[in-house]
């Protein structure tokens, strides 16, 4: 699974929703709390907009160990890799 983190500066609308929980806040809001690491939203073409806390969630409810996928998360200029030993 790829997903990508969101930044307050990329474009996002007046409003960031989780498709998940539907937790919202506006572009200025967010930019508060991601500058004082309180919230992130992440990206995934399949599912949607998360916010951190359905983002972890959503890791733990995936299938089964032996058929758990890499999850990569872009972020900025790098690449983040969690294996499927690490959830």
């Amino acid at each position: 699974m790829i997903c990508s983190a969101l930044y307050p500066s990329d474009n996002l609308e007046e409003q960031i929703s989780c498709s998940c929980c539907g937790m919202s806040y506006t572009s200025r809001e967010y930019k508060i709390l991601k500058a004082a690491d309180k919230l992130g939203f992440f990206h995934n073409e399949q599912y949607g907009i998360f916010c951190n806390f359905c983002f972890i969630e959503f890791i733990k409810t995936l299938k089964t160990a032996d058929e758990k996928e890499k999850i990569i998360i872009n972020v900025k200029d790098k690449k983040v890799i969690i294996d499927k030993d690490e959830y």
